[in-house]
């Protein structure tokens, strides 16, 4: 039988001209799962001229907290008779203590004027899936950007028992 498996993905979130967290996948302290990150979606477009050239980033992180938090039973399951996720998933600029990149940098859309689409990325994780082991997490974030970008975003993971 499968792992139970997950996706989360915010749409339509504008962007904003200073440093922002946008969608952070933690795995709590103590949690007896692996949160294992197969993917990571990212789709940027803009509604107005941009300039702004300040893409987006996924960064590792042992620490989060504010922003809003994720009810857990309206995580989307792959499969709707596994249980609840153990992730934490939060949005809405949540406070995180970074500790470098994991996929590096996402080129935001750039238009000149009118609104312009930007290249939808998705990045599979090498291997089996980047591992978060409790106290660990992603998030996805920018150091500035332009109120015109608008951002569509989301990770798909799967949990695998530590025992």
């Amino acid at each position: 039988m499968a792992p139970p498996a997950y996706t989360y993905s915010i749409n339509e979130v504008p962007g904003v001209v200073a440093a922002n967290n946008f969608l952070s996948l933690f795995n709590p302290a103590g949690n007896l799962y692996f949160l294992v990150v197969t993917a990571v979606f990212l789709a940027p477009y803009a509604t107005a001229g941009t300039d702004s050239t300040v893409g987006m980033s996924t960064d590792r992180i042992t620490a989060v907290s504010g922003g809003t938090l994720v009810d857990k039973p309206t995580i989307p399951k792959l499969d709707t008779g596994t249980p609840d996720s153990t992730a934490d998933v939060r949005y809405g600029n949540p406070t995180v203590t970074k500790t470098g990149y994991t996929f590096g940098h996402i080129p935001p859309a750039i238009t000149g004027a009118g609104s312009g689409v930007g290249t939808t990325t998705v990045i599979s994780a090498p291997g089996n899936g980047l591992i978060l082991r409790p106290g660990q997490g992603l998030v996805l974030s920018t150091a500035s950007g332009d109120a015109d970008q608008v951002w569509n975003l989301g990770w798909a993971w799967f949990e695998r028992w530590i025992g």
